[in-house]
């Protein structure tokens, strides 16, 4: 692991521009976590715009954007740590945007749901008791399938 994080932050460094940078950044973390989707948000004036996306729609990166106070990557944003959830679908603060055409990683996964050892509903003690909910997860903002993990 340490080698593929050495591996992204030189890739990183030798970027042109920072939108390069957040494209390499997007692409080797979802390489690296195994994961269907990895995003960038930028925090400006209040609101989180979508920087770079790997697994999301391209064209909504500058167009999705999101008040601090608003869905899961505000939450991650607003704690200023990790949220990892089996169903991000079940939290108060989940919100999909169609423009990212996001559906796809919360539409038709009964089998996963199934397979997660039913870990039925948001527990709304997890959210305040300020300790990752996984060891070495929540590394980067990223839905996968219907689970949501980001700092």
């Amino acid at each position: 692991m340490l080698n593929m994080l050495r591996d992204i932050t030189q890739a990183v460094a030798r970027a042109s521009s920072l939108e390069s940078a957040l494209n390499i950044l997007v692409s080797k973390t979802r390489l690296a976590m195994a994961t269907h989707c990895c995003s960038i948000y930028i925090l400006e004036q209040q609101h989180l715009v979508l920087s770079a996306t790997e697994g999301l729609q391209q064209s909504a990166v500058g167009r999705v954007s999101i008040p601090l106070s608003q869905g899961l990557v505000g939450l991650v944003a607003e704690r200023e740590e990790a949220v990892n959830l089996a169903d991000a679908r079940i939290h108060p603060r989940f919100k999909l945007f169609p423009e990212a055409e996001e559906e796809e990683y919360y539409e038709g996964n009964e089998d996963d749901e199934e397979d997660a050892d039913d870990e039925a509903e948001y527990d709304e003690e997890d959210e305040d008791d300020g300790e990752d909910d996984a060891e070495g997860e929540g590394d980067e903002v990223t839905n996968v399938k219907t689970g949501f993990s980001g700092i």
